[in-house]
């Protein structure tokens, strides 16, 4: 029996896991990689590995903010912005500290350094 999607593509489907804590997710999501990103060779499914990507669900508030946050990225050259746990990050390098953005006035500090 083969892991491959049913219609012979390599392509996932969107698929969904709800945990019943943030505490599960997280432990689930890190012994799930270590030191490599998630990919579908990690679900042993068939074929060309895929990235999988996990989302979080956030708030109308948080969802702006990480709008906002991620152009921001992009605008000042930022490497990484994410979430964890609902707060939203950025860090500027990867030896860098994280950076916790709170709100809006958070990113307009930002910018005047």
């Amino acid at each position: 029996m083969s892991n491959s999607p049913p219609d012979g593509k390599c392509g996932l489907r969107t698929k969904t896991l709800q945990t019943s804590s943030q505490y599960i997710r997280t432990h689930l999501v890190i012994s799930l990689y270590v030191g490599e990103r998630l990919n579908s060779k990690h679900l042993m499914f068939d074929g060309a590995s895929k990235p999988i990507y996990i989302t979080e669900a956030l708030t109308t508030k948080a969802q702006k903010l990480f709008f906002l946050a991620r152009e921001f990225a992009r605008e000042n050259e930022f490497k990484y912005c994410w979430t964890s746990r609902g707060i939203v990050f950025l860090r500027k390098a990867d030896k860098q500290p994280p950076i916790r953005i709170e709100s809006e006035k958070d990113l307009t500090k930002l910018s005047q350094k």
